[in-house]
């Protein structure tokens, strides 16, 4: 087929149109099951209504392609470019866009399920594989935009896994855009919540950081200071000589009573008659507070996130 042909309504089953030149053609209601579109010229094509159920789009130029009501149910989209296309109620079930170029693409109520695969990686992120942008743009602002739109598009679709892992590639592209920006702020606020939550969306992260906040603590107030609980001073007296304590009794119940207070510390539940002896204890628990006030409130934030979702 050459370029601005008209063959609306046609039907060309299982034809091979790959590396063929079809732009601004008209392909409105056309048939096109199993057909091999691979490395083709589709830019600006019309495919309005037309059928490309298990068809491959492989490495095809779909730029400004207009696929509204297409079906394209299973069909193979790695690596096709299709920017600006307008996939309005495009049924995308099952079909595969691994490394293909969304950029503006406009999602506009198009059908997905579970098995539709849009890759780990966008191709914007990497420079040196994306497709040539706007002199303004940079690959991972486009990146950030279209991470954006699958998770809208995924959380329309009530693919909540899914929303996860597109929120957290958006929020990792939007981190390296704000270094590359020279935003260093956010970029350690962001790099912050990436350490400790995975961008609003791990728990275990957070318990990971509980665990060392409270067990790290524990292990620093004997040797800062220790405890005082009813007159007795639990703490390591520092000889810099090792062992530390002779009495290992001794020096296990100084440290299981700092750990006790490192967690009641940690969760602000109160000590009663224990209460941090010298100024490097006092110190340390108004560290530990704090990092524990904001740790649990950090748990309810990622917590409310994934009921909400």
């Amino acid at each position: 087929m050459v370029a601005e042909s008209n063959v609306s309504n046609s039907i060309a089953i299982q034809a091979d149109f790959s590396e063929s030149v079809m732009s601004d053609s008209l392909l409105q209601g056309t048939a096109l099951q199993n057909c091999d579109f691979s490395n083709a010229d589709l830019r600006r094509v019309d495919l309005t209504g037309a059928n490309l159920k298990f068809a491959s789009l492989k490495g095809a130029n779909l730029n400004d392609a207009v696929l509204t009501d297409t079906t394209a149910r299973s069909t193979q989209f790695q690596n096709a470019a299709l920017e600006n296309s307008i996939l309005t109620r495009t049924d995308f079930r099952e079909a595969n866009l691994t490394h293909s170029d969304l950029y503006q693409a406009q999602f506009s109520n198009p059908r997905i399920n579970s098995e539709t695969d849009f890759g780990d990686i966008c191709s914007y992120e990497k420079e040196k594989k994306s497709p040539v942008l706007a002199e303004e743009t940079s690959p991972l602002m486009a990146a950030t935009w279209v991470y954006r739109r699958l998770e809208d598009l995924h959380e329309d679709n009530a693919l909540a896994d899914q929303v996860r892992d597109y929120h957290i590639s958006k929020q990792e592209a939007q981190r390296r855009l704000d270094r590359q920006n020279g935003n260093y702020g956010r970029y350690t606020v962001a790099t912050l919540n990436r350490l400790l939550t995975n961008h609003g969306e791990s728990l275990r992260h957070l318990l990971y950081a509980w665990t060392v906040t409270i067990i790290g603590a524990g292990i620093l107030y004997p040797f800062v200071g220790g405890i005082s609980d009813n007159g007795t001073i639990y703490r390591f007296h520092i000889n810099f000589e090792w062992p530390v304590v002779t009495d290992l009794a001794e020096g296990v119940e100084v440290l299981l009573r700092n750990l006790y207070f490192s967690v009641i510390t940690f969760t602000t539940i109160g000590y009663a008659n224990v209460a941090p002896n010298g100024f490097g204890s006092r110190v340390l628990v108004g560290a530990e507070s704090l990092v524990g006030a904001i740790l649990v409130a950090l748990f309810v934030y990622v917590l409310g996130r994934r009921v909400a979702r």
